[in-house]
């Protein structure tokens, strides 16, 4: 585990409220909120963690502990019991008291019964001089929501531990698994809840105005088509008039806290309802075969590339040939929607059946372990981009790109865990696209005439043919691979051969009077601060 130095604690969403929660001990789960002077709330923080997440070596029932300072000495570690356990200790019950309050401008989180305040996440000590703070980032709130108390700056968050030398105290781990050893309630301590209730409307009427705001990004972000990753027109429209829906609830002055609860939980519904409508990889079966590209995130522009039978799946930069084909079947064990990734080059199977945080080989058999595609929130270019993960109820293996080795790691989904699903054409056809704007960007700013720099009227009619017929093999549905290859190659070389035909004859510079001087201003376009130009003969 990394040290953390000068950190800000924040509490940031874990879950939707499609997820089925543990079920709270020491009172009902509330969102937490910032107190006023006037209007102080105070809180329990209780662990979510149920034993069900298989969490660094085993998943740990923590339901009821609660944080707490065993002492009011700065630096001290924080721990997590329950309530029965600390109090027989001789502690007191407001040692597992919090508050959320700003001080500076700055969000922190402040301990009742020792006046002391949440500090470093590794060891979760404290202090007096609070250069930590707990800034609430949820854009949903659910009756049943749980949060993770994270670092600002590291996407790292507190996990209740355990070892012999410290008893149970906190730390930090990389993980967003809800009902695990990062997840935690925020409880409302008897006797603050008309203060709660008073400040709960404003609070979530503001997660309702960033709940619209982050849905209209999904809407804009993504786009209409029937490629991978695009969506139907008849989906679009039914989010956007969610979104409108949540907005008119905004907008009414009469809407209650309830009512903001209710369009945040209907939005975020709505949107992973839109995304279950992407369009998704073939499965390929006897009867019909689809290769892909995928895509990762790290390395910038890498494929998944086989590197042969039993050897670590790399990311590369495309080439591309067979060991960067894959393709998706059905894989009969474990569920029924399972499904296996197939190399081309070689046959074998991405081997999901490896522990997390380790390289991911290839295997010649079939996983025991099948997968899942799961359309994520994420985008490239108006296009969803995927998890791949385990099916099943415990998550156990999400594919990650890891810095050319590809990873099991169930940590953050939206760690470096998205990958864009691109069949080969589709890949082919932006490739010509992007040809055809340069060349039709290049026409658009030259000129024709006899002048220096211009160019003549054959050559430019030269490379307008060029760019209809390579349009006309992008508009073709039914155009071949290798065709598309021959046009983009083909406009590509048009391209180049217009740009060796521009008029560079000094002659063409000299005045056709010689009564009469033309004038020049001869301006240098480099970028580098020495760059210097010379005129010679």
């Amino acid at each position: 585990m990394k040290k953390i130095y000068k950190l800000i604690f924040t509490v940031a969403l874990l879950m939707s409220a499609v997820i089925q929660l543990a079920a709270q001990v020491n009172g009902s789960a509330a969102k937490p909120l910032v107190s006023t002077v006037d209007k102080p709330v105070y809180y329990y923080i209780e662990s979510a963690s149920n034993g069900s997440v298989n969490f660094s070596g085993g998943g740990k029932n923590y339901l009821g502990n609660l944080v707490y300072t065993p002492t009011a000495t700065s630096g001290t570690i924080i721990k997590h019991d329950l309530m029965a356990t600390i109090t027989s200790a001789g502690i007191s019950a407001n040692n597992a008291k919090w508050q959320l309050l700003k001080e500076g401008g700055i969000v922190k989180l402040k301990n009742i019964g020792t006046g002391l305040y949440l500090d470093e996440a590794r060891w979760g000590r404290t202090t007096v001089t609070s250069p930590f703070s707990a800034e609430a980032l949820n854009t949903q709130y659910t009756a049943n929501s749980q949060y993770r108390l994270r670092n600002a700056n590291q996407a790292s968050p507190a996990v209740a531990w355990y070892s012999t030398t410290n008893g149970n105290y906190l730390d930090r781990w990389g993980s967003t698994a809800p009902n695990s050893q990062v997840a935690w309630f925020f409880i409302v301590v008897p006797g603050s809840e008309a203060n709660y209730e008073e400040l709960l409307a404003p609070g979530v009427k503001a997660d309702l105005a960033a709940k619209i705001t982050a849905t209209q990004a999904v809407l804009t972000n993504s786009s209409e088509g029937t490629d991978i990753g695009k969506f139907t027109a008849g989906a679009r429209t039914t989010l956007s008039n969610a979104i409108s829906a949540a907005q008119g609830v905004y907008d009414n002055s009469s809407s209650t806290s309830a009512n903001y609860i209710n369009s945040i939980a209907n939005l975020e519904s709505a949107k992973w309802a839109y995304l279950a409508t992407v369009s998704k990889p073939v499965i390929s079966d006897g009867t019909t075969t689809k290769w892909y590209l995928i895509q990762g995130t790290r390395p910038a522009n890498t494929f998944m590339t086989s590197n042969g039978l039993g050897t670590t799946v790399t990311g590369t930069t495309l080439v591309p040939n067979d060991a960067q084909y894959w393709k998706f079947v059905a894989n009969p064990n474990g569920t029924a929607d399972g499904i296996a990734m197939v190399n081309k080059a070689t046959g074998e199977y991405v081997n999901a059946d490896v522990a997390n945080n380790v390289n991911i080989a290839s295997v010649a058999l079939m996983p025991v372990k099948n997968l899942r595609l799961i359309p994520s929130d994420i985008f490239t270019n108006g296009t969803a981009r995927f998890w791949i993960e385990n099916t099943g109820s415990t998550l156990s293996f999400r594919l990650h790109a890891g810095n050319t080795a590809t990873m099991n790691w169930y940590g953050n989904a939206y760690d470096n865990s998205s990958w864009l699903i691109t069949e080969y054409i589709t890949l082919l056809k932006s490739t010509l696209q992007t040809a055809i704007t340069n060349a039709q960007t290049l026409l658009a700013k030259s000129s024709e005439g006899t002048d220096f720099g211009q160019y003549t009227a054959d050559s430019r009619s030269t490379l307008t043919g060029a760019i209809v017929l390579a349009q006309s093999v992008y508009d073709n549905a039914s155009a071949t691979e290798a065709q598309i290859l021959t046009a983009t190659s083909d406009l590509n070389a048009a391209i180049n051969t217009y740009k060796a035909s521009i008029n560079k004859n000094p002659v063409s510079l000299l005045p056709t009077n010689s009564e009469k001087y033309r004038w020049y201003t001869i301006r240098s376009y480099a970028t580098n601060s020495n760059a210097t130009m010379h005129l010679a003969k």
